[in-house]
């Protein structure tokens, strides 16, 4: 209700008797005993409240705190985090499941995914029944108006597909925030791939390519050249910060580096660098010839990149949306 959109991954759960959407981990047969119930925003959140209980008595069920866990976890870059030990003496779940408890989270920096988890480590159950079981009732979310919304077409974070050593040395910020390790043109990986290089820019001088409007120009033409070559529909689009990604697109921001020209004594840019924002919410970048990172300059989280430590780059320039091209190395 009240135009909150989600999405949402589960296992082992289901809406039991009308009563509740409820959570079964523990069953004779499953290779993992476990359950979960993912709740991923668009927009992040602030705060959640859930109301639950247990289906019934913790001896019925059999989970409890020292054969298992039960959380309401949620997401920060790319790790689940406990928010609340269902289990603990503390959060005394209720065992009578017509008296459900209501549980708060808050978040100091926008949350785009939370989860009821329980996982089960004890041997005994209850043949051909499901225990362990977990009802939630209701959520409740008050959405963060300061996040960055997603439109869950974006890129995971994914260190093992940047891991390699030729990736890694020859791809740079521009290719990372394409999702892209290879040229369009041959299929090979090509040393720090610059804006405009597809669209066959050149420049006489180092300086000449990071003139304030070039990269972005480079980009918007290197987007046209890749759909004539491969026939496929891409965007490139500048966008406002706080705008939601069109459906097939995710968001990246363009920062710049300035330097003050001796000569004239003017500013200009002497080079730039690229963020995306990924699945998760949060955001990453590949500084050069340098593996990947989701963190700033500071070591920090990245939520919002135009006001994370940047480093060099202090000069904020656009946010785009964009299509991936997804040329990605087998080697």
């Amino acid at each position: 209700k009240d135009g909150v959109n989600f999405r949402t991954r589960r296992y082992r759960v289901g809406y039991i008797q009308k009563e509740a959407i409820v959570l079964s981990p523990i069953r004779d047969g499953l290779d993992e005993m476990m359950a979960f119930l993912e709740f991923s925003f668009p927009k992040g959140i602030l705060k959640a409240t859930f109301s639950m209980a247990m289906w019934r008595s913790s001896s019925v069920e059999i989970l409890n705190r020292d054969n298992g866990i039960a959380e309401i976890q949620y997401k920060t870059n790319e790790d689940w985090v406990c928010g609340i030990d269902l289990l603990s003496e503390e959060a005394a779940l209720p065992e009578d499941r017509s008296k459900p408890k209501e549980y708060d989270l808050s978040f100091s920096d926008p949350v785009y995914s939370i989860r009821i988890y329980a996982k089960y480590n004890g041997s005994l159950i209850s043949p051909g029944n499901n225990r362990g079981r977990i009802c939630l009732f209701g959520v409740e979310v008050v959405e963060n108006p300061y996040s960055l919304p997603l439109s869950f077409s974006e890129p995971d974070y994914d260190e093992s597909r940047w891991s390699n050593t030729k990736v890694i040395e020859n791809s740079n910020c521009y290719f990372y925030a394409l999702n892209n390790q290879l040229s369009p043109s041959s299929g090979a990986l090509v040393y720090k791939f610059f804006p405009g290089r597809f669209a066959g820019y050149n420049y006489t001088r180092f300086d000449d390519l990071f003139l304030v409007s070039d990269p972005e120009n480079g980009m918007f033409a290197d987007f046209e050249e890749f759909a004539l070559a491969t026939g496929k529909e891409t965007m490139c689009r500048k966008i406002g910060r706080y705008d939601m990604p069109s459906p097939g697109t995710y968001k990246i921001m363009l920062c710049l580096m300035k330097i003050q020209d001796k000569d004239f004594g003017r500013k200009m840019s002497a080079d730039y660098h690229f963020y995306r924002q990924d699945s998760s919410g949060y955001w990453s970048h590949k500084q050069g010839s340098t593996p990947i990172s989701n963190v700033d300059a500071s070591g920090n989280a990245i939520w919002d990149p135009t006001i994370c430590d940047r480093g060099s780059y202090p000069a904020v320039y656009g946010y785009y949306e964009i299509t991936e091209w997804g040329m990605l190395y087998e080697g």
